[in-house]
């Protein structure tokens, strides 16, 4: 009884921060809107920024924006509601980094598509990097290869060479991101890294996820290229790709928790 009362009360807590998290986000995407910090244009916006139409207002895209949101809701639920690995795990340090990274896509992402600015731009493709850097210097640290002040280093400085060729060369934004988010998963799919067989039950999540990600991918591709596209409608296929990937990073929380590996009996993981 105490602990379903317990479990209501983190969801509880959950919802409130969320809606608190999300009104944040489209008040501060709707000043930023105003500021000359988004005059700049998308660089999208001279050949087309996914099917939806431009509103020409706040927000510009509205299904697109909106369903960005989805990363805010899932990553607090994380970070608060869902049951985390065990304290002693590498995994359980990593927990407050993937969950706020996806707070800061849905964040970041809603301002890109309410603003088309080439700096949401930079924060909406930014963010995504840092989600697959996570996964490919997480993974080296769950193993043991990587201290975690070792890993903190490298994450940081992997991320920053990541802004800063996107911001000098962002035609290549799309690409990069794919190379960064196939390494993450590619890592992840490696049973020296996890320490479990993809054949095993514990490994049903990942897969899950890395199915979730090809069949977004298919949406959104079939939505950039206009084959399945109506510009005016509120369903719209990269609003379900927001959805789909958000429900993805989800899966890979509870990844995390089933091959979640113990300090204790690895001691090259220790700090």
């Amino acid at each position: 009884m105490v602990g379903d009362s317990s479990r209501a009360f983190k969801w509880i807590v959950a919802l409130g921060l969320t809606l608190v998290a999300c009104t944040l986000a489209i008040w501060v995407s709707w000043l930023l809107g105003q500021s000359a910090v988004s005059s700049a244009p998308a660089t999208c916006l001279s050949r087309n920024c996914f099917c939806e139409a431009d509103s020409l207002a706040f927000p510009r895209q509205l299904a697109n924006s909106f369903s960005s949101l989805g990363f805010v809701l899932l990553g607090l639920w994380g970070a608060i509601a869902v049951r985390k690995p065990d304290q002693d795990s590498p995994e359980r340090k990593l927990w407050p980094w993937f969950t706020s990274i996806m707070v800061f896509i849905g964040a970041s992402s809603f301002y890109y598509h309410a603003s088309l600015s080439f700096f949401g731009q930079f924060l909406d493709i930014f963010s995504m990097f840092l989600l697959g850097t996570l996964l490919i210097v997480g993974g080296f640290y769950r193993s043991g290869r990587l201290s975690g002040r070792i890993a903190i280093v490298v994450f940081v400085l992997a991320s920053v060479v990541l802004g800063i060729a996107e911001y000098f060369f962002p035609d290549f934004r799309r690409v990069i991101f794919a190379i960064v988010i196939v390494a993450g998963i590619v890592i992840e799919l490696s049973p020296g890294i996890t320490g479990i067989s993809l054949r095993s039950r514990k490994g049903t999540l990942i897969m899950a996820a890395v199915a979730l990600l090809v069949v977004a991918f298919v949406i959104w591709t079939a939505d950039l290229t206009g084959w399945l596209c109506d510009p005016n409608s509120i369903f719209q296929g990269h609003a379900i790709w927001h959805l789909l990937t958000a429900v993805a990073a989800f899966l890979v929380l509870f990844h995390y928790r089933n091959s979640s590996h113990n300090l204790r009996s690895n001691p090259k993981e220790v700090n």
